[in-house]
């Protein structure tokens, strides 16, 4: 044992009866004794707690012109009349701090005033904000970057030599490098320079692989198998550039993808991108239908602000709808255009109107407002994304979908994070064009789960014509609009390896262009019931808001990631996919 451990732990007992009311509490005697075989010490500890104490008055002054008391005020967590706690003090501090960098104060001195009223039980709080000495940097130095070239790291910065000293912008530097993540570990340390007005910046990095040559086999309840082999280097040559060729095989969908990203094309602060794909989704089982896509796009992206950018692009692909009993398309279609098509054709006459292939040439962009605190583990912000594709400028097909993705965050408790998502889409035809069975939205599996792929939304059904209720659930159609939302919450399960997180989510999946829409069991000329067949076909799209909540348990296995979903539907209809428990895994060789 030694004085220094005796000493520390004296703070510890401090510093926990500071932070719980305990203003006056003091460490009266700490005695250690042998224990009788010589080998151990006890350690007693004589203490006086004192009185418990409550925050008084809490202000804020300064001269500081633009900084505004009040405003100012209203920003600290330190509210009159709650339990004492000294930690809350530094962490005002940094919360000042940050609120005078916003404002263009890079050099401020927070002196905190503590007058404790052993009356009252109450400790008020003085902030008094003044300029402090100014500091420039003198240098900057990059250190442990053996493969990326100094100036990648370089250009994430939002300070240069000659820079006025700035926390708030060097901590904003550090997360651009390591949203990066070419690094294990990013860290910014400053010390004074050749004088005490002068400042030297060091940026440590600790380099992390960036090149990725693997073989993925994976199994989940949505794909079934998975096969994934890909080639990656999301740092190529060291200047930051991506390169990634990857083959995909699933039970239902295979992908060839060959893209290439330059993130400061001609020198600039522009990212430019290509792409080609060759992609095969099969909805036989959901839908009734298969789909391929083949072509490439082109991207250019760029930062508006701080905090916004904008991303464009171009996308030209042929595209082709098949399904297995396309070869009775044209009896399908002469009896349609007779008037003497079968009922129970109906579906089918739906897809023969969508059969073959098309050219899609489609501009769209992206705007992204990213407030996140954090670029890969946010306990605090928020980031949006809203998104337009504009399809009929050349080409077969004609439509505008809107996409729009929000998601903010919060920290409850250490790890303990609590976050709220809200997604939606629509996509509407334009020049007469209805949507198409391929550009629809088709939603489940871990887009929302508790559902089966497409498992919400509008869908084909045999219904009884006496009771209208449905009989037999038919293929889905998907939607032209759609709407999620979501709270969790996550939190360590007490072993390193494991997470889990509690959530809610509701949504819907709707509106269906009428064109697709149709009930066997309506007259067409009367509009009366007919009851003369025990069955018909009719498709069902009402909008209707299911509601899903359930726990996830995420475990990083030595075979690696597994995700498990458990799910209690709390609002569902009888023609839904649904499924209680989902998971999916997959491992690298």
């Amino acid at each position: 044992m030694t004085r220094t451990r005796l000493e520390f732990d004296r703070e510890q007992l401090r510093t926990f009866y500071t932070n719980r009311g305990f203003a006056d509490f003091r460490v009266v005697s700490a005695v250690a004794e042998l224990t009788p075989d010589q080998e151990d010490f006890y350690i007693t500890f004589t203490v006086d707690e004192g009185a418990e104490y409550r925050w008084g008055e809490v202000t804020v002054e300064t001269e500081l012109e633009t900084l505004d008391e009040d405003f100012l005020k209203r920003l600290l967590r330190i509210k009159k009349g709650e339990i004492y706690n000294a930690s809350q003090v530094e962490d005002a501090i940094d919360t000042l701090n940050f609120a005078a960098g916003t404002t263009g104060y890079a050099f401020v001195d927070i002196q905190p005033d503590i007058r404790r009223n052993r009356e009252t039980k109450t400790v008020d709080l003085v902030f008094n904000i003044v300029e402090g000495p100014r500091v420039y940097i003198e240098r900057i130095d990059i250190v442990g970057n053996t493969t990326t070239l100094d100036y990648v790291i370089r250009r994430e910065m939002e300070l240069v030599e000659g820079d006025a000293f700035n926390r708030i912008l060097l901590d904003r530097s550090k997360n651009r490098v390591r949203a990066l993540r070419f690094f294990e570990e990013v860290e910014i340390t400053e010390t004074q320079g050749s004088s005490p007005d002068r400042a030297v910046v060091e940026v440590k990095v600790k380099e992390q692989p960036t090149g990725e040559l693997s073989f993925s086999a994976g199994f989940s309840s949505a794909d079934a198998f998975l096969v994934d082999l890909s080639i990656t280097q999301r740092n190529l040559r060291g200047r930051g550039q991506l390169m990634r060729f990857v083959i995909r095989a699933s039970s239902n969908r295979r992908e060839i993808d060959l893209r290439f990203t330059e993130p400061r094309f001609l020198g600039r602060n522009l990212a430019a991108g290509v792409e080609l794909f060759d992609v095969v989704i099969d909805f036989l089982d959901e839908a009734g239908f298969r789909q391929s896509r083949t072509g490439g796009q082109v991207t250019l992206a760029f930062p508006l602000t701080e905090y916004t950018s904008l991303s464009t692009r171009y996308s030209l692909r042929q595209e082709n709808i098949e399904f297995p009993q396309e070869n009775q398309c044209p009896t399908i279609n002469a009896d349609a255009a007779n008037g003497t098509i079968n009922p129970s054709n109906q579906q089918l006459f739906s897809l023969c109107q969508q059969v073959g292939g098309r050219l899609s040439s489609i501009f769209g962009y992206t705007f992204r407002w990213d407030r996140r605190n954090d670029p890969i583990t946010p306990t605090r912000g928020f980031d949006v994304n809203f998104s337009q594709d504009l399809a009929g400028i050349g080409g077969d097909v004609k439509y505008l979908r809107t996409d729009i993705r929000a998601n903010a965050y919060r920290g409850l408790y250490k790890n303990v994070i609590a976050s709220a998502s809200l997604s939606a889409g629509y996509i509407r035809g334009w020049s007469g064009e209805p949507v198409s069975i391929n550009d629809r939205y088709f939603k489940g599996n871990f887009e929302f789960r508790g559902y089966e792929n497409a498992g919400i939304g509008p869908r084909a059904v045999l219904y009884d014509p006496l009771t209208g209720e449905t009989t037999r659930r038919l293929n889905s159609l998907g939607g032209n609009a759609f709407g999620i939302a979501a709270t969790e919450v996550s939190f360590p399960l007490g072993i390193p390896s494991l997470l889990g997180s509690l959530f809610v989510e509701a949504g819907t999946v709707g509106l269906l262009d009428e064109d697709f829409k149709y009930d066997t069991g309506i007259d067409p000329i009367t509009g009366e019931q007919l009851t003369a067949e025990l069955q018909y076909q009719k498709t069902i799209d009402d909008l209707s808001i299911r509601a899903m909540a359930g726990a996830s348990v995420f475990w990083e296995s030595p075979f690696g990631p597994i995700r498990f979903d458990f799910t209690k539907p709390l609002k569902q209809y009888d023609y839904d996919d649904r499924t209680s428990f989902q998971f999916t895994t997959r491992t690298r060789f």
